[in-house]
């Protein structure tokens, strides 16, 4: 990596007032306006831009780029601090990548918790446990003093950072959603509009103005994961036996659908994947289930002398084919599913 030019990478405020990365609070607002600091790396010279870029994320984690480290580098930046948060715009039009580890999460100041609106772009890779890329409209949960391994093509975001513990005071259950991405329900969307208008308003409020709607997007936000957090409760509460229960009656009213999945099983039960898979562990996977209620409910249906045509009973049992129903069917039950219906007609069965 080139050695960093010192200097080169400057805040600008609103009145064309400047100040290097690291001294933010030496360019102050008149009292009836916010300060809205912006630094965009096409202000410096090519072989600058990314070291430019360094100054100003380089102490939220290790970045990296591919290719050359003097080559262009287009990014740039907009913060506004009020008492107790801090509203930002980022956008990256090249390819990069942050790890934040071990060293950045020791260092002081890492008791923040944050927002972050996703509104173009998204990763490529992302080390979270759960492995999900965030998409344009959604809102990814972050802890600034957990780890984080995110690379990208390009993107912009806007974040809504706070103290962890005004955070938690208001949603507890963010104590365990890091790197967490919302689902897009109506409540979450509207959250996501308000922090782009108010951030293409910035520059027009007065700090108290600014103050109030920091504080309205952390009430939306609470309104958007009452759910969650229903959800959270409800499924903590929720013994594996009463999940299990669940999903033998979700499966066998549903078993005639070829594209019953653990997926829609987990949905419809209200529980986690995980959840699902534990709750299903000493009986086997939720498809091993699936597949054992098909092949009981056609020998069933044998039984009872209500088959005539094998294909359409494999049709009926939501399997996709009947090769695979019949080779299934006989290594359940020892005999093939047309010599379990002669015997039925014979009355040997």
């Amino acid at each position: 990596m080139a050695m960093k030019q010192p200097g080169t990478a400057r805040w600008r405020d609103a009145n064309g007032r400047t100040t290097d990365a690291f001294n933010y609070d030496s360019l102050t607002a008149a009292p009836e306006r916010m300060t809205v600091l912006s630094f965009e790396t096409s202000a410096l010279a090519q072989k600058e831009q990314f070291d430019g870029w360094y100054d100003f994320r380089g102490q939220v984690g290790t970045l990296t780029r591919p290719g050359p480290y003097a080559a262009s580098f287009e990014a740039g930046m907009e913060e506004a601090k009020t008492s107790v948060s801090s509203l930002s715009r980022c956008w990256v039009n090249s390819e990069a990548t942050i790890n934040r580890n071990g060293k950045f999460i020791d260092q002081p100041g890492c008791d923040i918790m944050a927002f972050q609106f996703q509104v173009h772009g998204g990763d490529a890779t992302t080390e979270y446990a759960h492995g999900k890329l965030i998409r344009p409209g959604q809102i990814r949960i972050v802890d600034l003093a957990q780890p984080m391994h995110i690379s990208s093509q390009g993107f912009e975001n806007l974040t809504l950072a706070m103290p962890k513990s005004v955070m938690l005071e208001r949603m507890p259950m963010l104590a365990d959603m890091h790197g967490d991405i919302l689902e897009e329900t109506p409540m979450v969307f509207l959250a996501w509009r308000f922090m782009r208008m108010a951030m293409d308003s910035l520059h027009q409020l007065t700090v108290a103005e600014a103050e109030a709607v920091s504080h309205s997007a952390l009430d939306l936000m609470e309104t958007a994961l009452l759910g969650y957090s229903d959800s959270r409760r409800l499924e903590s509460a929720t013994t594996d036996a009463a999940v299990y229960s669940a999903v033998e009656r979700y499966i066998s009213e549903n078993l005639h659908n070829p594209a019953l999945s653990p997926d829609m099983i987990a949905h419809h039960v209200a529980v986690s994947r995980r959840k699902l898979y534990r709750a299903c562990k000493p009986y086997g996977t939720p498809m091993e289930l699936v597949k054992r209620a098909r092949l009981n409910w056609a020998l069933e249906q044998i039984k009872l002398g209500r088959v005539r045509n094998v294909t359409q009973l494999a049709f009926d049992a939501g399997f996709e084919s009947r090769e695979t129903f019949s080779r299934q069917f006989k290594r359940a039950f020892g005999y093939s599913a047309r010599e379990f219906m002669m015997s039925a007609q014979t009355g040997s069965t």
